[in-house]
């Protein structure tokens, strides 16, 4: 999720605070955690604290990108910033009468809320990951229409340098996921068009992590990119039995469960990624003490 808009236009320096890195990483743990949770206790519904891990993870995700805010605005635009933090707020909020009450999982009304707003923090990432293409458009437009300085340097310059193939990917991707559980909602247990959007917006999540790779790579490294799509990746694998007949593994215990789990797995993966990337920002950190060291004798 937008961890490329953590780290600068500039090859091998991250700029995003240990602070935020961490509030990071310990959110996607919470989250994953929670699902994985979700399989200890009743079969029936999942436990109280597997929601709270839930109604937390995103949060403190949300928390990582606010404190990151100022910076990010001036490399993606307001906007984008505003829907990435609202966005990943209702992920988290979706959770909060479950966790105070877990029984009401079982009653459809609440179930529904829970994934009605877990689709509108969907619709809120699609729209930043498309606020971040028009920013880009704005500014590409301003350079093209900028005359050359006495130096000869444009007036303006791009700073987001995801390709527009690999924002509208993931724009779709999290767009598909959303229209996804809006189905749910009319159908219990979903349909096979419904679930088959679930696994085809993750799918194009890691696609657009994967045509933005080399950029990402250089950036954060390539063991937290790899993690990052791996998780995008598992969480699409976690709906798959579900395409096939949805109804025989919704009223499974064995496969519902197993969905819990799998998908828990898949929100872990960025949690690793955002672990490297500290454990690059430390590294990158090092070396750069070192030259000046060098520079000083």
């Amino acid at each position: 999720m937008g961890t490329d808009e953590l780290v600068t236009a500039r090859p091998g320096q991250i700029s995003a605070s240990y602070f935020s890195l961490w509030l990071a990483a310990v959110g996607f743990l919470f989250l994953g955690l929670g699902n994985i949770l979700a399989v200890v206790g009743s079969e029936s519904y999942p436990s109280q604290l597997s929601w709270v891990f839930q109604a937390v993870g995103p949060v403190l995700i949300a928390g990582a990108v606010a404190f990151q805010a100022r910076r990010l605005s001036s490399r993606v635009g307001k906007p984008a910033v505003y829907f990435l933090v609202i966005g990943l707020l209702m992920l988290g909020l979706c959770c909060l009468h479950l966790s105070a009450t877990n029984e009401l999982w079982l009653e459809k009304w609440w179930s529904n809320v829970a994934q009605g707003i877990w689709a509108i923090g969907l619709f809120s990432l699609s729209f930043s990951l498309i606020a971040i293409a028009s920013h880009k458009q704005g500014q590409v437009q301003l350079v093209l229409d900028s005359q050359p300085t006495s130096t000869g340097a444009p007036k303006s310059r791009v700073t987001v340098e995801a390709s527009f193939l690999a924002l509208f990917s993931g724009a779709t991707g999290y767009l598909l996921y959303a229209v996804g559980y809006v189905q749910n909602l009319e159908v219990h247990g979903g349909t096979r068009w419904s679930w088959t959007l679930q696994v085809s917006g993750c799918a194009l999540l890691a696609v657009a992590l994967y045509l933005h790779r080399k950029k990402l790579a250089r950036q954060i490294g390539a063991p937290a990119l790899w993690f990052a799509i791996a998780g995008a990746l598992i969480l699409a694998l976690s709906s798959i039995p579900f395409v096939l007949d949805p109804q025989h593994y919704v009223n499974s215990t064995f496969w519902g469960q197993s969905f819990w789990t799998v998908w828990g797995a898949g929100a872990l993966c960025p949690s690793v990624s955002a672990l490297l990337v500290i454990q690059r920002k430390q590294k990158l950190g090092r070396q750069v003490t070192a030259q000046l060291l060098e520079r000083s004798i």
